[in-house]
């Protein structure tokens, strides 16, 4: 099953002193951007950082629900985040469902 996952941080991670804003890069942004970075050259996922903004965008294909939200929630940012889960069907599915619609219409 593919799917297209963003994620952008929510407020409740802006503080506005420096130092905890740093603590919370280097503890929990860093080490999610490289896990996400290690799942792309491992082929899992492919993506990136919205350009711009605080989040990440990546197309992931895991094999059901259950397995998607065990991997989100490996990275330490998944709690940081507003998390948007889109399934994705495939070209090849979408051209076959479009032709037998097609036909379905013309007969009618």
């Amino acid at each position: 099953m593919r799917y297209l996952v963003t994620m952008e941080l929510n407020d409740i991670n802006s503080s506005p002193d420096p130092r905890e804003m740093a603590t919370f890069i280097e503890n929990v942004v860093l080490p999610s951007l490289s896990q996400l970075a290690g799942w792309e050259k491992e082929g899992k996922v492919k993506g990136g950082v919205l350009g711009g903004r605080r989040g990440q965008a990546f197309m992931i294909d895991v094999d059901s629900h259950e397995a998607l939200g065990d991997l989100l929630r490996q990275l330490p940012i998944w709690s940081s985040c507003d998390i948007d889960v889109v399934p994705i069907e495939s070209f090849q599915h979408r051209v076959e469902a479009g032709k037998q619609m097609a036909q379905r219409m013309k007969q009618s």
